[in-house]
C-alpha cells in the first residue's frame, strides 16, 4: 500500500488557528480539505440550515411547485413511486408527509428489485392510471424513463421528475424534471441525493402550499437519504446531514429511533456512523430480499407498536442478507482461487447461478477489497444474468464497461459502479473483453491500493483532547472522511495477539503518556508476522471506548511499516 500524504500550507492553518481557535492538527486538516479561509472554515465547522441555497436556483422548481400546488388545492390523486434503496425510500417518506397533512388520495408504487429491477416501467404508470391519479411523481428514478414518461403525459397523467442521477441521453419530457444533475441547470452544487432534492422541493413550495410540516422529521430523513446514498458529505449534503443527526439524536423519526432499538443503539449523540451502518443497511436489506414495502411502511408508520415489529422483522432480513451475502463470497472466492489465470486478471469477472441479484453488488465490493481489482459480480437465473460492478479509485468503470458492450443485453452506471444484463453464453466473452480493457485502462500493471494520509502527528500530540475536537469534523463520510494520520513508534510494550473469535485481528500495546495505547488492526492477523519490537510507523485512525470506567484513545490501524515491512527510507516519503 502506498501513503500519499498532503501537503498542507502551515501559514494558512496558523492564521485559522488564531482565528478559530482551534489546534494546529485540526486547522491543518481544515486546510488540506479546502477550507484555508475563515470564512469558509466557519461554514464548515458550524453548519446550519441558513446555508442551504434558495430552492428556485433548481430548473423547474417553480413548475414542480406549481403544478404540486394545484394537485394539493384540487385534491388530485397523487401517484408516487421511487426507488427501492434507501435514497428513494426515504424521498417516498418526505413525500408521503406532505401528501398525508394536505390530506390528498394518494398510491405509492415501487419497483420489485429481483423480478423488475430499477427504475420507472410502464407496469408502474399503467398502476398510475388505474388508480385515477391526475399526478405521477418520480422520486430518485426517472431521468432515464423517456418512453414511460412519454406514455404517461400522452394519458392525460403529468409527471414530474425529482432525481439526481446523471442523464445519459436526452431529458425526459415531463412536466418538469427537477434534477440538478441535468447540463441546462445551472444549481451551484450538484451531489444532492434524490433526498435532498425532494427536500429542497418541500422547501420550495412550503410558502405557496402552506401545508403544516414537521421538519425535524424531514431533516433527519434527508440526512439517511444523503448518507446512504454515499453522496460528498460537503456543501449542502454536510448541512443536511448535520442537522439531521441534530434532530435525530434529540427528537428522532419514530421508525429511524425503532430501527436503533433493534440494533441495540442507545439514545444519545448520533454521527453518520449510525446512518450509515446501523439503520441503511436494515433497511436495504427489505429491497435487496424482495420486500421493499416493509421499510417503506417504517418510514412512514407513526404506530408504535407496529414500527417495533417491522424494525425486528428488518433486522431479521438484514442477518439474513448477510448470511446470504457471506454464502455468495466464500463461492466466488472460492471460484477465483480454483482457477487464477482465468479469473484473477486486472479485471475480476465471477457469475454463479442462483446468486442474489439484490446482493452481488455488495459481493463486488467485498471482491474489489480482497483484491483490489475492479470486479463484476453476475447472477444466474438458468440462461439470464444480472450483474454488478464495482470500481477502484482512479478507473472509470462505466467507460471500460461501454467498450464490451457487444456482450451484454444492457448496462449503466458511472466511473465507480455499473449494473448490467447478460446472457450467460456470452459472460466468458465478456470477461476476456473486460479483463482486456482493465488491462489497457490500466497499463499492464497490477494496481496498487493508496492511503491518503492527512497528517503526520507526534506521539505526544495524540489524546483524547484531539479526538473530541476532531468531532467537530462529522459528519464524516464520502468528500469528508474521517482523518488518516501517521505516526512513528519506536518500540512495542509487548508482542502483538491474535483477536476475536476468528482470530483475524491483531492487537498490540504501545506505550505513551500518561497511559499505553490499545492499537488494533481488524482484519490484520495475518500480518503479525510483519512486526518486530520496533521502530514503527503506523497508519491510523482515532476511536475512544470506555475501559473499567475510564475513557481512552484507541488507534485503529489502516495499515503499519515496521523494521520488517518498511519501503526503503521509512514511510514518510
Amino acid at each position: 500500500m502506498i501513503w500519499r500524504y498532503q501537503s498542507p500550507d502551515d501559514p494558512a492553518a496558523r492564521s485559522l488557528v488564531s482565528a478559530l481557535g482551534v489546534s494546529l492538527p485540526l486547522a491543518r486538516l481544515l486546510v488540506a480539505r479546502g477550507y484555508g479561509d475563515e470564512e469558509s472554515a466557519r461554514r464548515f465547522l458550524f453548519p446550519h440550515p441558513d446555508q442551504l441555497r434558495n430552492p428556485y436556483l433548481l430548473k423547474d422548481m417553480d413548475r414542480a411547485v406549481e403544478r404540486m400546488g394545484k394537485a394539493l388545492a384540487e385534491n388530485e390523486r397523487v401517484y408516487v413511486f421511487g426507488d427501492y434503496d434507501v435514497d428513494g425510500l426515504t424521498s417516498i417518506a418526505q413525500i408521503v408527509a406532505l401528501l398525508e397533512a394536505a390530506g390528498v388520495s394518494y398510491r405509492v408504487g415501487q419497483p420489485h428489485r429481483l423480478r423488475e429491477g430499477y427504475g420507472l416501467n410502464r407496469a408502474g404508470v399503467e398502476r398510475a392510471l388505474e388508480f385515477g391519479a391526475g399526478l405521477l411523481l418520480t422520486l430518485d428514478c426517472g431521468t432515464e424513463a423517456a418512453a414511460e414518461i412519454e406514455y404517461a403525459q400522452s394519458r392525460g397523467l403529468d409527471v414530474i421528475v425529482i432525481d439526481h442521477h446523471r442523464p445519459t441521453g436526452p431529458l425526459p419530457k415531463a412536466f418538469a424534471v427537477l434534477n440538478p444533475s441535468r447540463e441546462d441547470c445551472d444549481y451551484p452544487f450538484k451531489g444532492l441525493a434524490a433526498a435532498g432534492v425532494v427536500f429542497k422541493f418541500l422547501h420550495g413550495g412550503k410558502d405557496q402550499w402552506r401545508v403544516k410540516l414537521d421538519w425535524e422529521k424531514l431533516y433527519q430523513l434527508a440526512a439517511l437519504g444523503t448518507v446512504a446514498d454515499v453522496t460528498p458529505l460537503v456543501d449542502e449534503n454536510r448541512v443536511l446531514a448535520a442537522v439531521g443527526l441534530h434532530f435525530l439524536a434529540r427528537r428522532p423519526h419514530p421508525g429511524l429511533r425503532a430501527l436503533l432499538d433493534a440494533a441495540g443503539v442507545e439514545p444519545g449523540p448520533m454521527t453518520a456512523y449510525n446512518l450509515a451502518f446501523q439503520i441503511a443497511p436494515r433497511l436495504n436489506a427489505a429491497g435487496r430480499m424482495g420486500e421493499v414495502e416493509l421499510a417503506r411502511r417504517l418510514l412512514t408508520s407513526s404506530d408504535g407498536v407496529e414500527l417495533a415489529g417491522l424494525a425486528a422483522r428488518l433486522d431479521r432480513l438484514n442477518r439474513e442478507r448477510r448470511a446470504e451475502q457471506a454464502a455468495i463470497f466464500r463461492e466466488a472466492e472460492t471460484m477465483i482461487e480454483a482457477d487464477r489465470p482465468r479469473h484473477l486478471g486486472l479485471g475480476i469477472v465471477v457469475a454463479g447461478q442462483g446468486w442474489n441479484k439484490g446482493i452481488v453488488g455488495i459481493v463486488a465490493s467485498k471482491i474489489q477489497e480482497k483484491y483490489y481489482r475492479p470486479t463484476v459480480v453476475i447472477g444466474l437465473e438458468g440462461e439470464a444474468g444480472s450483474g454488478s460492478a464495482r470500481s477502484i479509485p482512479g478507473f472509470n468503470l462505466f467507460a471500460a464497461i461501454s467498450r464490451c458492450r457487444e456482450h451484454l443485453l444492457s448496462f449503466g452506471g458511472h466511473r465507480a459502479a455499473a449494473g448490467l444484463r447478460i446472457e450467460a453464453p456470452r459472460i466468458d466473452e465478456f470477461r476476456r473483453a473486460f479483463q482486456a480493457a482493465a488491462s489497457e485502462d490500466l497499463g499492464g500493471k497490477e494496481p496498487v491500493p493508496e492511503l491518503e494520509v492527512d497528517a503526520v502527528l507526534e506521539p505526544e500530540e495524540i489524546g483524547l483532547e484531539l479526538f473530541e475536537e476532531l468531532a467537530r469534523l462529522e459528519p464524516c463520510g464520502a468528500g469528508n472522511p474521517r482523518p488518516v494520520f501517521t505516526t512513528t513508534i519506536e518500540k512495542l510494550i509487548s508482542p502483538p495477539r491474535v483477536i476475536g473469535k476468528t482470530k483475524s485481528h491483531l492487537k498490540f500495546n504501545l506505550p505513551a503518556s500518561p497511559e499505553e495505547w490499545d492499537c488494533l488492526g481488524w482484519g490484520m492477523a495475518d500480518r503479525a508476522e510483519e512486526l518486530d519490537a520496533g521502530p514503527l510507523d503506523l497508519a491510523f485512525q482515532l476511536k475512544a471506548d470506555n475501559f473499567r470506567g475510564r475513557r481512552r484513545v484507541q488507534l485503529i490501524l489502516k495499515d503499519f511499516h515496521s523494521g520488517l515491512s518498511r519501503p526503503p527510507g521509512g514511510a514518510r516519503q
